[in-house]
């Protein structure tokens, strides 16, 4: 079973993040795209900034939730 984090406007697959670099106020959200060939991959980066925005207090809570 997968997964999901939902933001505003896209779901990710928690499986496919690679790392979350915190910053005072941003998220930089690293994500693996694997295709079937091992050698062709590619890096999806996602910002999110705290300036109010809920996908900011979604992905802390994910954070929270999953590091206690």
């Amino acid at each position: 079973m997968n997964k999901l984090l939902k933001l505003s406007n896209v779901a990710i697959n928690v499986s496919h993040i690679s790392m979350i670099h915190i910053t005072k106020n941003k998220y930089t959200i690293h994500l693996n795209n694997f295709r079937n060939n091992i050698f062709n991959t590619s890096h999806t980066i996602i910002e999110v900034k705290s300036d109010n925005n809920p996908d900011y207090f979604r992905i802390s809570e994910y954070i929270l939730k999953h590091t206690m």
